[in-house]
Order: structure tokens, then sequence, then C-alpha cells
């Protein structure tokens, strides 16, 4: 009996699972953009912990220093926009997809050096609802965080 309510018990907590995959993206159009996205494909909601941030190698803490970094790499008086999200501490549900950075340009020079100048990464650490939690890097989903 104590044997058969474990496996209903991992059956349960594995159906709840969440799965948090990124997607980097280019958008050409009128306005080009790079597009960096964090999406939940497992059946349960999940819980952004963590989350660090490198543009460029080199570690980015909060939208400012995102901002004058991305205007030092870019031309002076470049018109170009820029959202970004920090997921930390949010609760993704199954499913949700959410922009975490997105840098657009209507000008075709600097659409070029968005989409060529540009590597972004982030790392999180994301928990689902019954506290089991996978730290994400680049592509890779890894049992436990810090």
């Amino acid at each position: 009996m104590r044997d058969q309510q474990k496996i209903m018990q991992s059956q349960q907590k594995a159906s709840m699972f969440p799965y948090l995959t990124q997607k980097v993206k280019f958008e050409l159009a009128e306005t080009s953009a790079y597009v960096h996205t964090l999406e939940n494909k497992g059946l349960g909601p999940a819980k952004v912990k963590t989350s660090s941030f490198r543009l460029n190698d080199e570690p980015v803490a909060n939208y400012q220093e995102l901002k004058n970094k991305l205007d030092a790499l870019l031309p002076p008086n470049t018109k170009y926009s820029i959202s970004f999200f920090d997921p930390k501490s949010y609760f993704m549900t199954a499913k949700e997809k959410i922009t975490v950075l997105r840098v657009a340009s209507e000008d075709p020079a600097v659409a070029a050096t968005i989409v060529s100048g540009i590597t972004f990464e982030i790392e999180f650490c994301y928990c689902s609802i019954f506290e089991d939690c996978w730290l994400h890097d680049e592509d890779e989903s890894l049992q436990a965080c810090p």
C-alpha cells in the first residue's frame, strides 16, 4: 500500500512539472528586432527564483546597465527601442510565453548591427509548485539550483 501511495504521489508531481525553455529569434520586417523569450512548455506553473543576464559575455545587472551597454555597442544617436523584463519572482503558467528582451530599429543598418552584434544570455532557476527546482543555463535544464 505504501509503495502504491509513493507511485501515485510521483505521478501527481510529474503531471504538474513545468519545463522552461528560451528562444532567440530575429524579426525582419519594417522594424527589425532581436527577441529573446522564455516559454513554459510544461504542464504546471513555474516560479522563477533567480535570474542573471549577460550581454556579449559581460554581466548585466538591470535595465539601465543593459541600455548603457547597448548604447556603447551601437553608433551614436542611434534610434532604437528596447523592452526588458526580469522574470525573477515571476510565476509562469503552463504554456505561457514571455519576452525578456526585445531590441528593435527601423533603420536597416542599425538592425544589422543589432542582429550581428548582440549575444544575450539568461541563466535562471525555476521551481515547480512542489519545490522541485532546476537551473536553466543556455538551453539546458539541470537538476537542483543554488
